[in-house]
């Protein structure tokens, strides 16, 4: 119950939250295909994938468990 209440009262945090996680997960997809043209960009979109499904995880968690309002 505490956890729907919780997700209740920071669901708008979660959803800029969420929608940064689909973002960086589309930035590994393309890093992917655009392999064949650009090595270095396809790297560096990778890399960016990454660090911005790291921070988006690491936001989820504190919002959702320590309730920390970004």
């Amino acid at each position: 119950m505490e956890l729907g209440n919780a997700i209740q009262e920071r669901a708008s945090i979660l959803v800029l939250i969420i929608i940064f996680l689909i973002a960086s997960v589309a930035l590994i997809v393309v890093s992917f295909k655009v392999k064949t043209t650009s090595r270095l960009g396809s790297l560096f979109m990778g890399i960016f994938g990454v660090i911005g499904i790291l921070a988006s995880l690491y936001g989820l968690l504190f919002t959702i468990f320590l309730g920390f309002n970004f």
